[in-house]
């Protein structure tokens, strides 16, 4: 049984105009039509906004309530782009190794034009300290978790598109790099089998995240999960707003 920012930039020395900055620009140059100008503020927020945004809360299980303990149901949680912050608690009720285990499910999808490239531990994020010092959290392609009962291991490991075993020694770290290569975690006392592996970073597509510790205890956990554009969504973008800021300085823009 299991234990329980590569965003697309302008040079450094290119100026980006602001949406504000092209409106003005559209005002005083006939040949910019409002819409060339809506659509080159569009361009700006698709490549630019992601750094400006300051960090969402996707689910904080203290405001909006436990999340899903089935594995066939998970809570459906929505992705902004930026850093996307999940917090909760996972862990067994007493007695030790047959009570009620609180396991936690939530799904996600990634929209077309997003990737997702990096899951971040944060601080606050707790395991236990005698038995283990890791909890579990693994990723599932589809919007259903795996079935815990699933035996042996190795069998539901297969299902699983990659997992970790974090705990606080893990703050601060992208975790997404290790779940993504499947590795098994060898040696005692862990001794868990590889998963699927999956190449990063994570496109198109809706998936399921599981977290479980099966101590007795409860153990908060906090992650952050990052989207931005897909590189070849930001490289258009800036293709865009390149042929938009020649068209400025000649002072003329298609209608």
């Amino acid at each position: 049984m299991f234990h329980s920012m590569l965003v697309a930039r302008p040079p450094a020395d290119a100026a980006v105009p602001s949406p504000r900055a092209l409106a003005r620009s559209s005002a005083r140059r006939p040949g910019l039509t409002p819409l060339w100008a809506a659509l080159a503020a569009a361009c700006v927020l698709a490549f630019a906004g992601t750094e400006a945004r300051a960090a969402t809360t996707a689910w904080d299980e203290a405001v909006q309530g436990d999340l899903s303990n089935d594995w066939r149901n998970p809570a459906e949680v929505t992705l902004a782009y930026g850093e996307n912050l999940i917090s909760g608690a996972t862990g067994r009720a007493a007695p030790a190794g047959t009570g009620v285990i609180d396991r936690d499910y939530l799904s996600f999808t990634v929209l077309p034009g997003q990737t997702v490239t990096a899951i971040t531990v944060l601080a606050g994020t707790q395991s236990d300290t005698v038995s283990y010092p890791v909890s579990f959290v693994g990723l599932i392609a589809g919007d259903q978790g795996v079935d815990p009962a699933t035996t042996p291991t190795s069998t539901l490991a297969a299902q699983l598109m990659g997992y970790h075993l974090y705990g606080p020694a893990d703050v601060g770290s992208d975790i997404l790099a290790t779940m993504s290569s499947g590795t098994a975690f060898t040696g005692a006392p862990y001794n868990q089998p590889a998963a699927q592996g999956f190449s990063l970073p994570l496109g198109e597509g809706t998936y399921t995240l599981w977290m479980q510790e099966t101590v007795v205890g409860q153990f908060d956990y906090r992650f952050s999960v990052t989207v931005v554009p897909e590189p070849a969504s930001a490289v258009l973008a800036l293709a865009g707003l390149g042929l938009l800021s020649r068209r400025l300085r000649r002072g003329t823009a298609p209608r």
